[in-house]
């Protein structure tokens, strides 16, 4: 009977693909079997690489195939993501450019490609610090002066004050000993 015994040689080890919790791992070494040209193999190894499973050998060429392919399918891959998330974008921004125009076109207002969005809202930013000149009079968001609402706010205490045949005087300070 013909000896079956398998005669290899580990050339190089590439690398662990898969460690099993039995200490097997699967490996790409370069392995020389029965003395011939060394070729990738692909395999599970015991712990002491005494004993492996069955795998499959490749010569340098078939190798390069292979990473070819995985390259090439990864890269179409990639391409096709990259050209999904930039097709998301472009709609994204569409549908913001068209909800931008809506309160404009309600309003009567023709709507231009060339005019921006931070066109249409005035920034805090355009006018340097230094430059503001604070107002001689704080006025509200409304537009209405504090001495206007002072003066609204006395004529509505003097009539209320006249309907209640109370003593008011203008001149007199709001705050007296009184208690109420």
């Amino acid at each position: 009977m013909p000896d079956k015994r398998i005669a290899f040689e580990i050339k190089e080890h590439l690398g662990v693909i898969q460690k099993m919790n039995s200490g097997w791992c699967k490996e790409l070494n370069i392995v020389s079997w029965n003395g011939n040209a060394p070729k990738y193999d692909i395999r599970e190894w015991d712990e002491h690489h005494e004993k492996m499973s069955k795998g499959i050998t490749l010569n340098s060429w078939e190798m390069q195939k292979l990473t070819d392919m995985y390259l090439k399918n990864n890269t179409d891959k990639a391409v096709a993501k990259g050209r999904a998330i930039e097709e998301e974008r472009r709609m994204r921004m569409e549908l913001d450019r068209s909800e931008r125009r809506k309160p404009m076109q309600a309003a009567g207002e023709p709507f231009s490609e060339e005019r921006r969005y931070e066109d249409m809202v005035p920034c805090a930013e355009e006018t340097p610090f230094d430059e503001v000149t604070p107002p001689s009079e704080a006025t509200r968001l409304d537009g209405v002066t504090q001495s206007a609402e002072r003066e609204v706010v006395g004529d509505l205490a003097a009539e209320v004050a006249e309907e209640t045949s109370l003593d008011y005087n203008e001149e007199e300070t709001a705050c007296d000993s009184t208690p109420f």
